[in-house]
């Protein structure tokens, strides 16, 4: 179990220096780990390392999740070239976890300014709203993260401490308060589900399976080249010889890649031609895609992306009033069955297309209900240029000034993430 341990450390470039954090644990080989939600900040990630082996990491985190203060567990990902060979750890399942109050539990983790890992005994003494108790158990600053087990099997984290009546008290939090979380992430708390219609159309379908993958090297080659309309040219052959397979043609994968093709054209010479030819692309990408039940998720983002780029072409076109209708118009069907970060793209076009009384209402509003701990790295970044751009348009320079780091920083995670995607 204490093979699997990582010790987290801030790093500061200016002078070089790094300080100790805290404790985190692996979970499986893809790199996901576990650790006191507070001992990263989302903010900057860049700034933080984990160390593992002798090597250190860089982490990322899981987009799309949204844990409440109260919540002090998460789960991040070392960023691996390979998979590592880890012991594998039991994630304690099925249970309540009022039932393990007076058990036995151990924990392993780093302590600053002592060398190795620590281990540490105790019994659980309560449990309340997320959190296990225990009395007397911590080896000090710096233990916080780390794993906690009841009968080999993971359990929590060490949380936090605090003193009563001259006692100290240790909080762990129960891993059962991540399924809630992280139910719809590719992590180790991912829910199953038997009637997941998108899942289980990828894994019958070959034509999806291929299509999924020729669709990430065209991703990648748009990130390398930076030639949308080039790269259109050379698709556009590929496309024409798929049209004539009905198999794949009807296939989810097949309508990303027409979805693709509109995004390339809207972002490469604007004149009618392409936007008239996006507009089609797009058009027979939705085609296929109401075909499928806008029930499922994955289903439903891939709508409402679509939906965003073919208003894109009217505004494109300078019909900025039928491009707002066509925002309005998906979100009113659509906005109650998705979180907030899934829409993004829709709120910041609808913000970009208001008129001059209603533009700084939608632009505050989008600011206010951004989560920028939980959003998509780009998402994120499109949505806080914006954002600056519109307070530099009405020379607010205080809200710039305290946009700008946000700003700055999603800038350098998009950066980060584009050059992985390339390598």
């Amino acid at each position: 179990m204490e093979s699997n341990i990582i010790k987290i450390l801030s790093i500061n470039e200016t002078n070089d220096t790094s300080s100790f954090v805290g404790t985190g644990v692996l979970i499986n080989e893809t790199g996901h780990f576990i650790t006191a939600k507070h001992n990263i900040n989302l903010l900057f990630l860049d700034r933080f390392r984990c160390f593992f082996r002798e090597k250190s990491y860089l982490i990322k985190r899981i987009d799309n999740v949204k844990l409440p203060e109260t919540v002090d567990i998460a789960v991040f990902q070392l960023i691996l070239n390979d998979t590592i060979n880890l012991e594998k750890i039991i994630i304690i399942d099925n249970f309540q976890d009022k039932d393990l109050v007076g058990k036995k539990v151990s924990a392993y983790g780093f302590t600053k300014g002592f060398e190795g890992i620590g281990y540490l005994e105790g019994l659980i003494n309560n449990y309340d709203n997320g959190y296990f108790n225990v009395k007397n158990f911590t080896l000090g600053k710096g233990f916080s993260g780390s794993p906690v087990f009841c009968d080999s099997k993971l359990i929590g984290i060490v949380s936090s401490y605090t003193v009563t009546s001259g006692v100290e008290i240790c909080k762990i939090a129960s891993v059962t308060q991540l399924k809630k979380y992280y139910s719809a992430t590719k992590t180790p708390f991912t829910i199953k589900r038997n009637n997941d219609f998108y899942i289980r159309r990828l894994l019958e379908n070959p034509y999806e399976r291929k299509i999924k993958k020729q669709l990430t090297i065209y991703k990648s080659r748009y990130l390398k080249e930076g030639d949308p309309l080039g790269l259109f040219q050379k698709i556009n052959k590929t496309i024409q010889l798929l049209e004539q397979n009905k198999n794949i043609k009807e296939t989810i994968g097949y309508a990303e890649l027409e979805q693709f093709m509109g995004n390339l054209l809207i972002n490469s010479e604007t004149n009618e031609e392409t936007i008239l030819r996006a507009r089609g692309f797009l058009l027979k990408s939705n085609d296929i895609i109401s075909k499928y039940p806008l029930n499922d998720l994955e289903i439903l983002k891939k709508k409402i992306r679509n939906d965003w780029l073919y208003s894109i072409t009217f505004k494109q076109n300078s019909d900025i009033n039928y491009a707002h209708r066509l925002v309005m118009n998906t979100l009113n069907s659509y906005s109650h069955k998705l979180e907030f970060n899934i829409a993004l793209p829709l709120y910041r076009e609808l913000a970009v297309l208001e008129g001059k009384s209603k533009i700084k209402t939608s632009f505050d509003y989008l600011e206010k209900k951004i989560d920028v701990g939980t959003c998509n790295i780009n998402e994120l970044f499109q949505t806080m240029r914006r954002i600056f751009e519109f307070n530099l348009w009405i020379e607010n320079i205080d809200k710039c000034d305290k946009v700008y780091p946000v700003l700055n920083q999603a800038f350098l995670n998009t950066i980060e993430e584009t050059v992985k995607q390339t390598v």
